[in-house]
């Protein structure tokens, strides 16, 4: 007997972060350097028969979504002989759709039980021009994408990725600035800056300091911020 339920799921991978090394960073609206927009055809994998990797595992000529399956449970409209895995990114394409495990099931049977991705083509993405950047975000020639979920107000030619502690998810581009897929609300990208030092919450969470010309923000990673005051005056 096989019992399904579905649960949100934001990511297989989460985030893949990377600490910072300065105290304060700043950011100055540019293109995003090459390094972050450029993948090279190595970068991405193509699976081999019986290779799992990232969540995604191919077998019998079939590609699996969420882990090694229990049953029948292939991905619908994979293009196997393309089909490509970015490794610790959590995306995938082929020839025809890019991949992410938006939304995964929880696939219970008499003697095995695994999750499945319910949800993993992300919409209107690229392959062919679909660039992995870093800590969850992505862009093709057209969007940018977290956690396969496109940020519609996004602007592909300036996003840049910022470092920073441990499950840092922030992204700036010429008008906006991001935690995850989330606007924060009238933050400035030109004198955005933020503290990585931290203050230690408990043994694994540490609150930062988020600051513009007007604004002063409480950041907890990966998506909790709060504002903390604002100037009335506009200098």
């Amino acid at each position: 007997m096989k019992i399904s339920f579905t649960i949100n799921f934001i990511a297989v991978l989460l985030l893949i972060c990377s600490c910072g090394t300065n105290k304060i960073h700043s950011f100055q609206t540019k293109v995003a350097p090459e390094s972050q927009t450029t993948n090279t055809a190595s970068d991405w994998i193509a699976l081999q028969e019986d290779q799992a990797m990232d969540g995604y595992y191919r077998k019998n000529g079939k590609i699996y979504c969420g882990g090694t399956p229990c049953g029948d449970e292939s991905m619908s409209g994979v293009d196997v002989g393309s089909f490509q895995v970015y490794p610790g990114s959590g995306y995938a394409k082929d020839m025809n759709a890019v991949y992410y495990p938006i939304l995964l099931m929880s696939d219970h049977y008499t003697n095995c039980a695994t999750m499945i991705c319910a949800e993993y083509v992300v919409e209107g993405a690229q392959p062919s021009s679909f660039k992995y950047l870093e800590r969850d975000y992505a862009l093709d020639e057209n969007a940018v994408y977290y956690s396969g979920e496109i940020i519609t107000v996004a602007d592909v030619r300036s996003l840049k990725v910022l470092t920073g502690p441990k499950k840092f998810c922030i992204a700036v581009d010429k008008s906006h600035v991001y935690i995850g897929g989330i606007v924060i609300p009238n933050a400035d990208p030109i004198t955005f800056s933020y503290d990585s030092t931290g203050v230690r919450i408990n043994d694994v969470t540490y609150s930062y300091t988020l600051k513009d010309r007007r604004h002063t923000w409480e950041y907890i990673p990966p998506h909790k911020f709060q504002l903390l005051d604002s100037l009335s005056n506009t200098e």
